[in-house]
């Protein structure tokens, strides 16, 4: 959405002294097929979202969830009958289509999930994803039931013939939010997904993969030791300028309820803490991999830790691009699907829910851990999505369990399939780790490419305003070259970009306002921009060089004060120099 220069400018007169600038330095998706369903009452919400999308390169699809269901919002039979025809009817022979559902599970409905009876009901989007496998074929509207008796969806007979089968028909999201929302605070979420994808900041080197918990009472942790070890070695040996952060619930006695629980804060350990806290801690001091251990407490604590024990959100140093949580095949995946999201969404980034499964009964190799190395190398590769690493590392766990965990599967078929039933994309699937801006416009290449602007150029109409700067303001097109000094204030286009003001308002322009020697100490007032860099500069005479002095400030949106001290009787001529960060 366009916007006009704010009237909150500067005014007055730029006077005798010379004011200066200078200015400082400053992979799509070709068409691939993207459908977002969302309730109506937030379609004018995904505006900007859906319009970013398309000059990324997707061909952006949009229905209400009334539209799809006839009004019977609570039928998840009738979402899926619609994302069926949408795949074969709309899309057919596309190898790759996205799906994002905008709404947590009370808002567009998923099937409840009980692989056994003493499982809690959870909630996830295969339904949505393979379009093919019947998980409900007793009817009871509980999915994905497994055991021997006749009111099971699966017995180990059926679960052979479809297993390896399961597959994504589509790569789809979810972004969680409450169905109570207003429009506004659904538009803020999307808005902070896009900022996230155009930014190019430190925490896109960051990672949270979160571990299920560490139960010393049931096995030995040193296979979690060689699991988590040789998947935060292999991303830090493969990408050494990432950082991974690696969230771990290490229960002393899980079976018997006596765990950790909420003894673990920041980096500091309970003073009783068991084998499996002490392999954590070894990995934070071998590899740097681990900046805090908290509890995961079967997905609560990301939402514990983000919003009430903190407050204004996670600590200063996990400010992560991705989330990638693991877990073992008791864990209750719906609440770590959610909670997974709703750091996710607080962050402005994506989850990723890949399940750990029991072979670490078998020892190596561990087909999870694989999982999770590929899935973690394969998302800080730049021009590949989120979702299509999932799809990826998805269907290697359901192709390489009955051959490489062949005894677990054997021995555990519910586990398997309560971690396929698990595997969840929690945010935006299509987002894709680093995209470049080569012109540092403010417009991705992709977005560039959309438009027919020029990738390694800022300016493609050559009038000093940005690209990106003319997409987003009223009044300007950086297709339509608009004179180098567009409100006629005589500071050039480029000069005001440069100095922070608005170069569409002939009021506001670069100025000093004033200039006092008191007894040699010589003041400047000049209003400022936020971040700009303020520096006097001197000289005797206009024709000689101008000497830039140490005197300098950083601009804070109002008027700032430079002073320098110079012989009370000297003639000396001041200027200001500005610099953009």
């Amino acid at each position: 959405m366009k916007k006009k220069c704010s009237g909150r400018m500067w005014i007055g007169l730029f006077g005798a002294v010379v004011f200066t600038l200078s200015a400082g330095t400053a992979g799509g998706r070709t068409n691939t097929p993207f459908l977002l369903l969302y309730p109506a009452a937030w379609e004018n919400a995904l505006t900007n979202y859906s319009a970013f999308k398309t000059r990324l390169g997707f061909r952006i699809y949009t229905n209400t969830l009334e539209h799809v269901t006839g009004g019977d919002t609570d039928s998840y039979e009738k979402v899926r009958g619609y994302l069926s025809d949408f795949r074969t009817t709309v899309v057919p022979d596309e190898p790759e289509v996205y799906v994002l559902l905008v709404g947590n599970w009370a808002t567009i409905p998923a099937p409840s999930y009980r692989i056994e009876p003493s499982d809690p009901l959870s909630r996830s989007d295969i339904y949505y994803r393979d379009l093919h496998t019947d998980f409900n074929s007793d009817g009871d509207d509980v999915f994905a039931e497994y055991g021997s008796g006749v009111t099971n969806d699966f017995n180990s007979t059926t679960l052979d013939a479809v297993f390896s089968g399961i597959s994504n028909d589509l790569i789809v999201g979810r972004v969680p939010v409450s169905g109570a929302w207003g429009a506004a605070s659904v538009e803020a979420v999307f808005d902070r997904i896009v900022q996230f994808e155009r930014e190019d900041s430190p925490r896109k080197g960051h990672a949270i993969m979160s571990a299920g918990r560490i139960d010393t009472s049931m096995f030995a942790a040193d296979s979690w030791d060689y699991a988590l070890k040789g998947i935060v070695t292999n991303v830090i040996n493969s990408y050494p300028e990432k950082s991974l952060v690696t969230v771990v619930h290490a229960a002393s006695n899980y079976t018997g309820g006596a765990g950790i629980d909420y003894l673990v804060e920041g980096d500091n350990i309970s003073a009783d803490y068991t084998r499996g806290q002490d392999i954590i801690r070894g990995l934070w001091q071998s590899n740097n991999a681990c900046a805090f251990l908290c509890n995961v407490s079967h997905g609560g604590s990301y939402y514990d830790f983000a919003i009430r024990r903190n407050g204004a959100g996670f600590p200063g140093n996990v400010n992560s691009a991705i989330i990638l949580s693991m877990s073992c095949s008791s864990y209750d995946l719906g609440k770590a699907a959610l909670t997974n999201g709703i750091a996710a969404t607080y962050l402005g980034s994506s989850a990723v829910v890949t399940p750990d499964v029991e072979t670490i009964l078998t020892g190596q190799p561990m087909v999870s851990a694989t999982v999770q190395k590929n899935a973690t190398l394969k998302i800080f590769c730049e021009n590949l999505t989120v979702g299509k690493a999932f799809a990826e590392e998805f269907n290697y766990y359901v192709q390489q369990i009955p051959v490489t965990g062949w005894m677990t599967y054997q021995n555990n078929r519910a586990g398997i399939l309560r971690n396929v039933i698990g595997f969840q994309i929690i945010g935006d699937p299509t987002l894709t780790h680093a995209l470049a801006d080569t012109d540092a416009d403010g417009l991705l290449d992709q977005e560039e490419e959309t438009l027919g602007l020029l990738v390694d150029n800022p300016d493609t109409d050559g009038d000093g305003l940005p690209d990106g700067y003319e997409f987003y303001q009223d009044g300007v097109d950086p297709h339509i070259y608009n004179g180098l000094d567009v409100d006629g204030d005589n500071v050039s286009n480029a000069d005001e970009i440069t100095a922070g003001t608005c170069p569409l308002l002939g009021t506001a322009y670069p100025r000093i306002d004033a200039l006092t020697n008191n007894s040699g100490i010589v003041f400047l007032a000049c209003p400022s921009a936020t971040g700009r860099t303020y520096r006097i500069q001197t000289c005797d005479t206009l024709s000689a060089a101008w000497q830039t002095t140490t005197v300098s400030r950083i601009g804070t949106g109002e008027l700032i004060i430079l002073s320098y001290t110079n012989s009370p009787a000297a003639q000396c001529h001041y200027r200001i120099a500005i610099t953009r960060p």
